[in-house]
């Protein structure tokens, strides 16, 4: 269509847990609840307009959020994950007046755009899932990639 927004869709699967408690209160159905809602308005506040957000919260420490991007190229979507993991682990987060945790995060990202496409949905979301599998593998330079994320474009093997 020309509209560069269109040229590609990136998946980001961010898997956010909690990493300790930082405070003596233990955890509950209603703390967790609480930290997946602290978890998405940090994510919210750090995403474009044009994101979709997905919240898969299965789990007591923590939860899966998927984002959907358009318009990004693998170095731009690498940015924006990096982005995210800074957001959400550079500080401890408030869930309520007297408990702050810590979160511990790895992203996994699959590309799909004009050079890299895709007829098959499912293909885009196993490569961010694989990708996100990969994140937390050691890397041949620990200083240049100390972040837990890997991205793929969609043809990657």
């Amino acid at each position: 269509t020309g509209n560069a927004q269109n040229d590609s869709i990136g998946l980001l699967v961010d898997d956010a847990h909690r990493k300790e408690h930082l405070s003596s209160v233990e955890s509950s159905e209603r703390q967790n609840a609480q930290l997946d809602e602290a978890i998405a308005s940090v994510i919210r506040q750090n995403v474009t307009v044009d994101t979709w957000l997905y919240c898969d919260s299965q789990a007591d420490e923590g939860a899966q959020f998927i984002c959907v991007l358009t318009g990004l190229d693998k170095i731009a979507l690498r940015k924006y994950a990096e982005t995210l993991e800074s957001a959400l682990t550079d500080q401890p987060l408030t869930v309520s007046e007297d408990v702050v945790i810590a979160i511990d995060t790895k992203i996994g990202g699959a590309l799909a755009d004009r050079s890299h496409p895709t007829n098959h949905e499912q293909l885009l979301i196993d490569k961010a899932y694989q990708a996100l599998s990969e994140s937390d593998k050691r890397h041949l330079n620990p200083i240049k990639n100390n972040h837990h994320i890997k991205i793929v474009q969609v043809t990657d093997v």
